[in-house]
């Protein structure tokens, strides 16, 4: 059995995406706030802390969601029947979004959760 890892992904098509995502610098703007939103808005109820779901985990499936939505909606073969269109489809579809996202939230949710601390350490010094 080889392994079917690709410069540290989970495969070919999930690098490919990430470095385009992450190269042009407004897709990078975009998928950061993007990340920064989804970590923001995640809220993990009673129930999800109880099974272990934390507000990252929310946030990464959130994320992963949407970039797999707006990645296939954004197909120029998405309409096609061709020999390309199946390709590429097949790729988006190997795609692990949930690495994605958990590698733009390994940086937000970093920053965020910063920023709350200096947030919540100036509120206890009024």
């Amino acid at each position: 059995m080889t392994d079917a890892t690709y410069q540290g992904w989970t495969n070919h098509s999930t690098w490919a995406v990430a470095l385009w995502l992450d190269n042009d610098q407004g897709s990078y703007n975009y998928w950061r706030e993007q990340a920064r939103e989804a970590y923001r808005n995640a809220t993990p109820t009673q129930s999800d802390v109880s099974f272990g779901i934390t507000r990252r985990v929310l946030a990464a499936r959130s994320l992963a969601d949407l970039l797999k939505d707006e990645i296939e909606e954004g197909s120029p073969l998405a309409d096609d029947a061709t020999l390309y269109s199946d390709l590429l489809s097949s790729a988006i579809a190997d795609t692990n979004w949930r690495e994605i996202a958990e590698s733009w939230l390994d940086v937000v949710a970093t920053e965020i959760d910063a920023e709350q601390q200096e947030d919540d350490d100036s509120d206890s010094d009024d």
